[in-house]
């Protein structure tokens, strides 16, 4: 340099201060929290596999062309499953369209092999699997996606998709039960319900039972990634209900951190006994801020859960006994359930502290929302409304609001029974994410 002196900031030895030390812990959380944002080890963790499977000559310029086409962690590869009898086949190509994937229906590609599929014993499984993985291959060397319907009925038909390492991202099995299957029969011999041909009582009953004996079995490896819809709901209820859990990710291949949520909620709400049983549902710490500011008023109490450590702890504590007590070492480690009926100012104030779910019983909750997230974070461009959410959700008013990459808000209508908002809650904690749009 021209003037010989060394420039502050620039090495250890010369800091921007005598007093300077690098945040590396918070370094390190920024990092952690870019990376799970960006979805980076579910990018690599889709690539490893793809190079595994497909062995190409040039990896680079497989996986730039993968990358290319805008499935980051891969293309969706859905097998829609249902009873004989419920239309399966209409859902499944709408689904399809809906997300511009390629259609593959076994029971078409046998009609179109001129294969009988009005009796029983059809067709071979290995005779109806080089039809259905003859298209799947095209749509792989595509590198797009596939909506499989009717397959794999049995165990057997499993072991093809296994063989050429076909697995799937989402199975759908729609549900119904077998009065409502015989009375859509009847419909569609009446002729009062369009659809595919209805068939005798005696073929209907025997399908059943087969389906019985065999699907449980054939879609059993997948259950980590099944969703069940209600198929006796209109048909635009059961669409909506397949698209719903199309869009739901897998859960995310990064390191789990430990749960932080936190749940708002006045007095005489179920906040705090919803609190308590998610704790011990998910294995984390249950901690309450009325009943710690309560035991701390009062030393000595028998039940206190402050100890005389933990009320000097808080006296240091920026954020105060709530603040102390979330950073003892076993809700560090394990993560913490906070039941907090006061405003989230303390929580607002520290990041390694800050929840990432948020649950708010009615009134005062765009404040909270507010205070966690900043300005503009109760916007109507930052909300998605849905009521009730199909048959896995209860009939609870909820609002996601997906601002930050870390915390997501949910709110719980006033009105919901004790059990209607833990069902909600788990659901919200527990469950991927839907996909970005």
């Amino acid at each position: 340099m021209s003037n010989g002196l060394a420039v502050k900031g620039r090495s250890a030895e010369h800091p921007v201060a005598a007093d300077w030390k690098p945040d590396l812990r918070g370094n390190l959380y920024e990092i952690n929290e870019y990376l799970e944002e960006q979805g980076v080890y579910d990018i690599f963790d889709y690539l490893l596999k793809d190079l595994m499977v497909k062995q190409p000559e040039n990896p680079l310029k497989h996986m730039l062309a993968c990358l290319e086409k805008g499935y980051p962690t891969g293309p969706l590869k859905v097998i829609v499953s249902s009873p004989p009898g419920l239309g399966r086949g209409e859902f499944a190509r709408s689904l399809a369209e809906r997300f511009g994937l390629i259609y593959v229906g076994a029971g078409e590609l046998l009609r179109e092999a001129s294969v009988d599929t009005k009796n029983l014993s059809s067709a071979a499984d290995d005779e109806v699997a080089k039809l259905v993985l003859e298209l799947i291959k095209q749509a792989e060397h595509k590198m797009q996606g596939f909506v499989l319907d009717g397959f794999p009925r049995n165990p057997c038909q499993t072991t093809y998709l296994k063989e050429k390492s076909i697995v799937p991202t989402h199975v759908l099995q729609l549900q119904a039960s077998e009065k409502y299957i015989q009375r859509r029969q009847e419909s569609l011999l009446k002729g009062d319900v369009k659809g595919e041909a209805a068939a005798t009582p005696e073929v209907l009953d025997a399908r059943l039972k087969l389906f019985i004996a065999h699907n449980a079995l054939a879609l059993e490896d997948y259950a980590d990634r099944t969703f069940v819809v209600n198929a006796e709901a209109n048909a635009a209820e059961v669409l909506a209900q397949m698209e719903k859990a199309v869009c739901l990710r897998p859960r995310s291949k990064a390191p789990s951190p430990p749960p932080r949520v936190a749940i708002f909620g006045a007095e005489g709400s179920p906040a705090a006994d919803c609190a308590r049983k998610l704790a011990m549902r998910i294995g984390a710490v249950f901690v309450s801020s009325q009943k710690l500011l309560k035991d701390l008023a009062t030393p000595g109490a028998e039940d206190s859960t402050v100890s005389l450590a933990l009320a000097c702890a808080a006296e240091k504590d920026p954020l105060g006994i709530v603040g102390a007590r979330l950073r003892q070492v076993d809700c560090q480690r394990q993560g913490w359930v906070a039941d907090l009926s006061k405003d989230a100012e303390c929580l607002s104030q520290d990041e390694m502290l800050m929840p990432r779910r948020v649950v708010t019983f009615g009134a005062g909750s765009d404040r909270i929302k507010e205070v966690l997230h900043g300005p503009g974070a109760v916007s109507r461009r930052d909300r998605v409304a849905t009521e009730g959410g199909g048959s896995s959700c209860p009939p609870v008013s909820v609002r996601h609001v997906l601002r930050s990459p870390v915390t997501r808000c949910l709110e719980v209508s006033v009105d919901a029974t004790a059990e209607e908002a833990f069902k909600a809650i788990v659901e919200f904690v527990e469950r991927p994410l839907p996909r970005p749009h």
